[in-house]
């Protein structure tokens, strides 16, 4: 779907700024802004410029996520020019054994194991609601504020 969207909109000669929105990693109701793109390229300076050197480096350990591959962001690195970027903003939850725990006990419910702490279906799928989108003013202030300011950055940047 989105290699299509790609070529429809000719996105590939186009300034970029692609914001991929998570939750579960970080401290809870920060916004990390993660770039995956490779060390020393175009697209890395370009999300070092527009959001700081803060940005999140999973390369080279520095973020809460870890390398990955494959992922959506490798389609739009392949089509970005110099002056885009593609990162990924991710805020913080309930921490990760929290997140563990969640991510099990949804993995058994689905498969249907057979144990005592197993909830059903429904209570599972409260517990992941509850964990990837906390029930806290706090919190979904906090990811609104750093919401709005990621994509101004990604908007100065583009502009």
């Amino acid at each position: 779907m989105i290699e299509s969207l790609i070529r429809h909109y000719s996105l590939a000669n186009r300034y970029l700024a692609v914001v991929d929105v998570h939750t579960g990693l970080g401290p809870y109701g920060y916004g990390e802004v993660i770039c995956d793109h490779p060390l020393g390229t175009d697209g890395l300076m370009t999300a070092i410029k527009w959001f700081g050197p803060g940005c999140g480096l999973p390369s080279i350990g520095k973020s809460s996520s870890v390398p990955k591959l494959g992922l959506l962001d490798y389609a739009w690195h392949q089509v970005m020019g110099s002056k885009s970027c593609f990162v990924t903003l991710e805020f913080g939850t309930l921490g990760t054994a929290a997140l563990f725990d969640t991510l099990i006990d949804e993995a058994r419910v689905w498969s249907g194991s057979e144990c005592a702490s197993c909830h059903s279906k429904d209570v599972v799928a409260e517990q992941m609601k509850a964990h990837f989108y906390p029930r806290d003013d706090y919190w979904r202030e906090a990811v609104i504020f750093r919401a709005r300011q990621v994509l101004h950055q990604a908007l100065v940047g583009v502009s």
